[in-house]
């Protein structure tokens, strides 16, 4: 028969405490910086990748082809 190990348990349950703990705070305001900060869509073109290497900012990729069925249910 294996006996429980008290230990073990009572770790387990602190360390599940704190999660949920730290989990039920509110959310963080954002900084101001977060807050100015506004999505900006640019045409595809040379100019617009040497700026983001310029500025050292990542590009994001808005792409979809005419036969993929889950490029249209996710537009939706």
């Amino acid at each position: 028969m294996i006996r429980p190990r008290p230990t073990l348990h009572l770790g387990v349950t602190a360390l599940a405490a704190v999660t949920l703990s730290a989990c039920a705070g509110a959310p963080a305001a954002p900084t101001s910086e977060e807050r100015g900060a506004a999505t900006v869509f640019a045409p595809w073109a040379p100019a617009t990748f040497a700026r983001a290497r310029a500025e050292r900012r990542p590009v994001l990729l808005h792409l979809a082809a005419s036969w993929c069925h889950w490029c249209h249910v996710m537009e939706e």
